[in-house]
């Protein structure tokens, strides 16, 4: 799962490509909490993915929550098809990550 990380303004984008799943989360995480550390608010473009499971689903909303529990401004972008028949299948609306 590759990601590309972009700071300007006061904001992170992180851009992901690729698969989010359980094999990818634990990497994205760490970058996450790396750069939320700071005075910015965090983006996700998800305009590239082409993979969600679980797991992944569970990475977008525990990083809304950190933002929000930080003060972050939390936002998601370009969210494919694939997210959204995730999110459906386990019970979830795109509300729940955004």
């Amino acid at each position: 799962m590759p990601f590309e990380t972009d700071e300007t303004q006061g904001k992170i984008r992180l851009k992901i490509q690729g698969s989010l799943s359980v094999n990818d989360v634990a990497v994205l995480r760490e970058e996450l909490l790396e750069r939320i550390g700071g005075e910015t608010d965090l983006e996700l473009d998800l305009g590239g993915l082409t993979e969600c499971d679980t797991a992944g689903l569970q990475f977008l909303c525990a990083a809304r929550k950190t933002a929000r529990k930080r003060d972050k401004h939390f936002r998601v972008v370009g969210v494919p098809q694939t997210v959204l028949d995730t999110l459906r299948s386990a019970g979830l609306s795109p509300e729940d990550m955004t």
